[in-house]
């Protein structure tokens, strides 16, 4: 900042350190979130749990009651190291984890319906831009086109998180099943050791969108990148959650049925072989919810306009003398 000396901030909310310094330049910011809104509303379940929407007065209930036990539980993780950081920075305590959420001045959900869940009493600030896929560049590999049987993609998390079991059972279901699979491994390739099996690939990384382009089904711990992209794509997917976000999310795609839920806790090859089959029967149901999403081009147009709203914002206050290091 002190060298480029900007107009605004875009910060990832997974980023505590830098949201702390932004809001302490004076300058416009704004918190991205590359997920699902972790915060209430009405008819909206409690964060994380992966609950289904519940509506009526046993719905709200439940919903009031168990916001307040996710508020709590996140707020001991939280609170402690953070409000640490925010002293030094000479910021007041947050209460609540909540208030991480509140003291940007625009925040960004990076997706949008049917992950998102319709919300009719979001805050002033928060804006849901919508999905923003992207690859990083790399060529389509050649054997990706070779002609055969559909691609099923099994997908470690990019961060690794002892997921691996996920490749290793995924291979033992799908062997003999008439489709080829593709398996990313990520931050597990150089540590996990795989069955073989005919028909199977095992890479540390592919492009999502080459892949999903010929893809009958996606197997992943369904974090919001793979199955935001997958259900964009129209590709069913077989959410087996890990944990973060993810039991949220896999959620999610259950509910705009999509695809289907698998806890990591049942994971077995004859229960994952099951539902891979139940996903891809499950095709025409996700090409039509793919078909009411918005093209990107759309949410980059909405992406743009709240980045613009920051701009304006600046114009309205006296430029800081410094910025920090």
């Amino acid at each position: 900042m002190a060298t480029v000396r900007p107009d605004a901030l875009l910060v990832d909310a997974n980023t505590y350190g830098a949201a702390t310094a932004a809001q302490s330049t004076g300058l416009p910011w704004a918190t991205l979130v590359p997920s699902v809104l972790p915060y209430p509303g009405a008819g909206i379940p409690p964060y994380g749990m992966g609950l289904r929407p519940r509506t009526g007065p046993w719905g709200a209930l439940r919903d009031a009651v168990l916001w307040k036990v996710v508020e709590k539980a996140f707020g001991k993780a939280l609170l402690p190291g953070l409000n640490d950081v925010r002293r030094a920075e000479g910021l007041p305590a947050l209460r609540s984890p909540l208030e991480y959420l509140t003291g940007a001045d625009r925040v960004l959900v990076l997706t949008g319906e049917p992950l998102e869940y319709p919300r009719t009493d979001l805050p002033a600030h928060v804006r849901i831009v919508g999905g923003q896929p992207w690859d990083p560049p790399a060529d389509e590999p050649a054997w990706l086109a070779e002609p055969g049987e559909p691609w099923v993609l099994v997908t470690c998390s990019t961060h690794y998180q002892g997921d691996e079991a996920l490749a290793a059972t995924a291979i033992e279901a799908l062997r003999a099943e008439p489709v080829r699979v593709v398996v990313t491994l990520a931050g597990a390739y150089d540590s996990a050791t795989p069955p073989q099996a005919p028909r199977v690939r095992v890479e540390r990384f592919v492009p999502h969108a080459a892949v999903l382009a010929r893809a009958a089904a996606v197997v992943c711990p369904s974090g919001m990148g793979i199955v935001a992209k997958a259900v964009g794509a129209g590709v069913p997917v077989v959410a087996v959650p890990f944990g973060r976000d993810q039991p949220e999310v896999a959620r999610r795609v259950a509910q705009a049925g999509t695809g289907v839920v698998l806890p990591a806790r049942r994971l077995d090859a004859a229960r994952l072989r099951r539902a891979v089959r139940s996903a891809i029967a499950l095709r025409d149901r996700a090409r039509a919810v793919a078909a009411t999403i918005p093209p990107g081009e759309a949410a980059a147009a909405r992406f743009a306009d709240a980045a613009d709203e920051l701009l304006g914002l600046r114009a309205g206050r006296s430029a800081p003398d410094t910025c920090p290091a």
